[in-house]
């Protein structure tokens, strides 16, 4: 750590070199002390930041010499505890001289020395050219026995006056370096001295064990803390964080903290909050936050918190085991709905605005199509993420038992019944989101109890008489059309208003179908399909209706993954697709088997092609990001490599439409094309397109 540079001014040399010796030897791995006598002061002096003055007197004097950008410190002193021991021993009202070099330190230390309660001696001044009228035969000085007239003998040194803890908090405080290690040497200080503020004593005491006690607090968190004022220069480690870095507190106080992270191989912006970052040090994940601190709206340093990303997997593995338990897990965010079309896409952003608020949802669908997913996203995406998801299917369960489990019981409600009661799944659901799948096979009594709790936000549990208030999201869905029941008097009227706040409508399958090749794509890498498709198959996977939705899309896969490998033909999928369909272009596909050979099986590529054309893509956007990638990456980007490549990504392009898209992006200025390998190169004009 580089040391920093104090001045001490002083009226004469001795006591110059008495205080620099003091503060040597407290802060002499911090600071640089450079003493100077009052006399010997140029106009020159070096550049210091602080300097340490011994007399107010000195200070129109030294703020002359030195710089205008330098504070200035004045200095307080008290004596030791093995001085003032014998300054108690003076008998009461005896007469003394007080020995110094000058008036101005021998007036201090009278001043000191009755400050400290020594008001049962007569102390008379003493320097030398002073007069003295009277008859003294004793005498007292801070180390001064030079100066003791030679016709006394009665002389009590109480050794040289030695600096204040108040000083050397305001030393600190004002270079940045009061931590846990100055701390520790001005606390064993204290005990050697007796302090002019006993006050101010007590308080800095608190301070230090207060500190010491969060200190000894973070030592015990398993993470790494760094702490840091606003010059990045570290102010504390706990001994974590000084094991993950190799080093002693006292040799990284003060450091910049970007330099220590960067000796890791770590570069992070510090000037901006950081959540959940992985970094590697010493081949191991941590995950990295940094917290900006501020006092009155500005910004006085920051924190650095360290967590072995192991151990955070380990806890939040047995979280989910605990979780998954109780069933109260919602497991499903909007990035698992796999989806190109844009009907989907929209839903999806009015779901999301949904789940912000607190109003019911209502989720209706075929069977199939997702319901219960956009349920778990609704939830996860909600402000109520962090508390129980519940969910209920009323299809799966009696009246009477449905009843129970909704709202809880209490002892001796029935035959059975838990000793204690229960709590129903209303009130476990508490704070978070309930769940009421095939919510149109609700049954009368039912609804008549579901639509007092949809009312009051409240319930009373079987058996019971107390009114339980629950705060809770309700999410409900159907595959029925609830209109239609209500016209038939089998659902409440006033109950389907209440449900229908906020409706999600999930289109069938078969009303968007430039989702079948991506949903196919996703399962086929998902379930780790063997085989790959060819055209005919394919198109039959497209023509057909889907009566099940995604559900029976996702078992056709799984059919696949155990019955198929190498080229999947029609013959192939499924019996229960329509034969004449099937039959007929299963005729046309043995003429066009070698034509589809260039679709390449997935052992090949780890994961199932599909033709471009069948993907909702946009063309030149996809090929202009592989060449932008490829060159970012250092790989050529000819129209071989972006076959490859393409493949990678799971997406089918011949050599031909490789060129096709490469001459209109040639053509509209977004692409340089040379001749050889180096192949293409984005454009300023291409770099604008890719980042809108």
């Amino acid at each position: 750590m580089k040391k920093i540079s104090m001045a001490i001014v002083a009226g004469a040399e001795k006591t110059c070199e008495s205080i620099k010796e003091q503060l040597q030897t407290l802060f002499g791995d911090y600071i640089n002390f450079v003493a100077f006598p009052i006399d010997k002061l140029s106009e020159n002096e070096t550049e210091f930041p602080l300097v340490l003055v011994s007399n107010q007197k000195f200070i129109q004097k030294v703020v002359s010499v030195f710089k205008s950008s330098a504070e200035f410190l004045i200095i307080h002193r008290t004596i030791s505890k093995a001085g003032w021991d014998q300054v108690v021993n003076i008998p009461h009202r005896k007469k003394m001289l007080v020995v110094n070099d000058c008036f101005e330190s021998t007036q201090e230390t009278i001043a000191i020395l009755q400050e400290l309660g020594a008001r049962h001696i007569q102390m008379v001044p003493y320097y030398p050219g002073v007069l003295i009228n009277e008859e003294i035969n004793s005498a007292l000085c801070p180390s001064e026995l030079e100066l003791v007239p030679s016709n006394i003998s009665d002389i009590v040194d109480i050794g040289q006056r030695v600096l204040d803890t108040s000083t050397l908090v305001d030393l600190l405080l004002k270079a940045d370096l009061l931590n846990s290690e100055t701390q520790a040497i001005i606390l064993n200080y204290s005990n050697t001295i007796i302090p002019r503020s006993q006050g101010f004593e007590n308080t800095m005491n608190e301070l230090i064990n207060t500190q010491t006690l969060l200190q000894r607090v973070l030592n015990l968190v398993e993470g790494g803390v760094i702490a840091f004022d606003n010059q990045y220069k570290i102010t504390y480690l706990n001994v974590t964080a000084e094991r993950l870095f190799n080093g002693q507190t006292i040799n990284q106080l003060g450091e910049n903290v970007g330099d220590l992270l960067e000796r890791e191989g770590l570069k992070i912006n510090l000037r901006s909050n950081i959540n959940n970052q992985i970094v590697k040090i010493k081949r191991q994940n941590y995950i990295l936050n940094k917290m900006n601190l501020h006092e009155h709206q500005t910004k006085t340093g920051g924190v650095i918190t360290f967590q072995n990303a192991k151990i955070v997997e380990e806890l939040d593995s047995n979280l989910r085991v605990h979780l998954k338990e109780t069933g109260y897990e919602a497991k499903y965010h909007f990035d698992d709905i796999i989806t190109s079309s844009p009907k989907v896409k929209k839903l999806i952003t009015h779901a999301k605005r949904m789940s912000k608020s607190d109003l019911i949802v209502l989720i209706q669908g075929e069977t199939g199509t997702g319901k219960e997913l956009f349920a778990h996203a609704i939830h996860n995406y909600s402000n109520r993420t962090t508390f129980p998801f519940v969910a209920v299917n009323f299809s799966s369960l009696s009246d009477n038992l449905l009843e129970s489990e909704l709202f809880g019981y209490e002892e001796g409600a029935f035959t059975g019944a838990k000793k204690g009661g229960k709590p129903g799944l209303f009130e476990q659901a508490h704070k978070g989101t309930i769940f009421l799948d095939e919510i149109g096979d609700i049954t009368p009594n039912l609804q008549t109890r579901l639509l007092r709790v949809l009312q009051q936000k409240e319930i009373i549990k079987v058996g019971g008489t107390k009114i339980i208030p629950v705060d809770v999201r309700i999410v409900v869905a159907t595959n029925r059309d609830l209109l239609q029941l209500v016209s038939k008097g089998q659902f409440r009227e006033d109950l389907y208003y209440r449900l229908k706040v906020l409706q999600v409508d999930i289109p069938p399958l078969r009303e968007r179908k430039t989702d079948i090749p991506t949903i196919i794509n996703h399962f086929s890498r998902q379930k780790g399909l063997g085989g790959y498709f060819s055209k005919r198959a394919l198109n039959a996977l497209s023509d057909y209706h889907w009566p099940g939705n995604v559900r029976e899309l996702e078992n056709t896969i799984d059919y696949l993954c155990a019955m198929s490998e190498g080229e999947i033909r029609i013959e192939d999928l499924p019996i229960d697709y329509p034969s004449s369909s099937l039959s007929k272009q299963s005729s046309d596909e043995n003429n066009q088997n070698n034509k589809h050979k260039q679709m390449l099986p997935s052992d090949q590529l780890d994961q199932t092609l599909i033709p471009q054309e069948y993907l909702d893509i946009d063309r030149k956007t996809f090929i202009l990001n592989l060449i932008y990638t490829a060159r970012l990456n250092g790989q050529n980007a000819g129209r071989r490599s972006l076959i490859g490549l393409s493949r990678c990504k799971g997406v089918l392009f011949t050599e031909n439409e490789i060129r096709d898209v490469v001459n209109e992006l040639k053509s509209e200025g977004l692409l340089e094309v040379s001749i050889g390998r180096s192949g293409c190169k984005v454009t300023q004009k291409g770099y604008r397109h890719i980042n809108k």
